[in-house]
């Protein structure tokens, strides 16, 4: 099966990442607009939380150096609950705090991580994989693409024709993908 991906954010990336990892995927490949990986960090301070059962699926999908890595850098939260919008009071807490990440556990962890590592850690274990020995192909990720037209069996992009047997839309809220299919977000298509 051929794979592409439209966007190489955090869903786009996580799922090439995956997809790799399964017997009937011959190729994924990865659009983006950008002009590179460094292009497609949002702000340098953006922040995304993790619960345990993503915080999981990155353990799997990163190689342990990458993933070890990026749990240091993460911010666990041990504490919460909700504060009343005005006094700051506590409305509610729960009696037991959260616990930082622990791969064998299912103890509930939520960890913030700057939307930068995240990426990285991706992109790492793109490369990664076919090194530790996963027969898996290179990866193929297109920077400067975009996605022009959707047909049965391939897209056509900005750089030429790929085949496709399964399109990701991974492309964020106003997806380019979406319109290609649906005319724009709200409307009907003709």
């Amino acid at each position: 099966m051929q794979v592409v991906v439209n966007g190489a954010g955090i869903a786009g990336l996580a799922s090439a990442a995956y997809l790799r990892l399964l017997p009937q995927v011959a190729k994924v490949t990865v659009l983006d607009s950008s002009a590179d990986l460094t292009h497609s960090f949002p702000a340098e301070r953006k922040y995304t939380g993790l619960w345990t059962p993503a915080l999981k699926c990155l353990d799997e999908l990163c190689a342990s150096s990458t993933s070890k890595t990026l749990m240091q850098e993460a911010m666990f939260i041990s504490g919460s609950g909700y504060r009343g919008w005005k006094k700051g009071e506590w409305i509610i807490r729960p009696n037991s705090g959260l616990q930082p990440y622990m791969a064998n556990s299912n103890e509930p962890a939520l960890g913030f991580f700057t939307n930068k590592a995240i990426l990285t850690a991706l992109h790492e274990s793109l490369y990664m994989q076919g090194k530790l020995g996963r027969n898996v192909s290179t990866p193929n990720i297109r920077y400067k693409t975009t996605l022009s037209s959707i047909h049965p069996g391939y897209v056509e992009t900005s750089t030429g024709n790929l085949p496709c047997d399964l399109l990701i839309a991974a492309d964020g809220a106003e997806s380019a993908t979406y319109s290609l299919l649906h005319g724009r977000p709200g409307e009907a298509s003709s």
